[in-house]
Formats: C-alpha cells, sequence, structure tokens
C-alpha cells in the first residue's frame, strides 16, 4: 500500500524501510546545503546554513504558516483538496520574489556569513514568500 490513509498506516510508515531511505536522503540534501564543516542543530536551524538557504528557510517558514491561513476542507472532492489549488495559487504568484530574494542573498553575502547575515537572510525570504508579486 502507498497511501496513509489512518494511523495504522501511518504506523506502517514509520517502521518502513521507505522512510529510513527518505530519511538518509533528505539529510544528504541539507548537508549540501550548509557550509562546510558544519553540523545542523535543530535549536538553531540557521545556523551552518548558507545565506541563499537561510533566505528559503524564512520562505518555507513563511509557507508554514499558509497551513493555518488555507486549512484544508472537510468535505471530500473528487481531484483532492479544493484548498490546495489556493495555497498552489499563492505559491505560484510568490515564487518569482522568492527565487529573487534566495538569488539575492547569494549574491550579496557569498564569501561571509554570520549569525546576522543569515538572519537578515531568512527575514528576507520570509517577506519575500509573504506578498504577492502582483502587489509589489
Amino acid at each position: 500500500r502507498r497511501f496513509i490513509y489512518n494511523d495504522a498506516d501511518m504506523q506502517q510508515f514509520i517502521n518502513s524501510s521507505a522512510k529510513k531511505e527518505l530519511l538518509r536522503f533528505v539529510a544528504a540534501c541539507g548537508k549540501s546545503c550548509s557550509a562546510p564543516g558544519t553540523e545542523y542543530d535543530p535549536e538553531t536551524p540557521l545556523q551552518g546554513l548558507l545565506p541563499a538557504m537561510a533566505s528559503l528557510h524564512g520562505s518555507l517558514s513563511c509557507m508554514e504558516t499558509w497551513l493555518t491561513e488555507l486549512p484544508p476542507q472537510a468535505a471530500q472532492a473528487r481531484f483532492g483538496n479544493p484548498v490546495f489549488r489556493k495555497w498552489h495559487e499563492r505559491l505560484v504568484s510568490r515564487s518569482q520574489s522568492i527565487v529573487e530574494c534566495l538569488l539575492q542573498c547569494h549574491k550579496e553575502y557569498s564569501s561571509e556569513y554570520n549569525a546576522n547575515i543569515l538572519e537578515t537572510c531568512s527575514e528576507r525570504g520570509f517577506q519575500a514568500a509573504s506578498v504577492d508579486s502582483s502587489s509589489k
């Protein structure tokens, strides 16, 4: 089975080799985005990131807030949850700003990065994901 419909399905996934492989892949991706010689610490998620990735972290943090702004509808629909369409429209309308911010942080700070720069890039990324490109 490839779907998670209930707690039993979730438990099966948690104990599966697919989950372990997925976590190894995600860890490898994460290591490729961090500054050389750094380890990820969830208590300080920006530590060790490159400025562009700090910007992306900010954008993803903003996108997480969209989940409370656009919660899934309880009603069943034939082709998925209708609210996802709104969420996707928002992502599309803001994606250019998100990518431009990421590239700008990379260009401005590629040779230096400290906690203040990373925090600035994260805040800029959050802001980029907060405003529709059309309303700029």
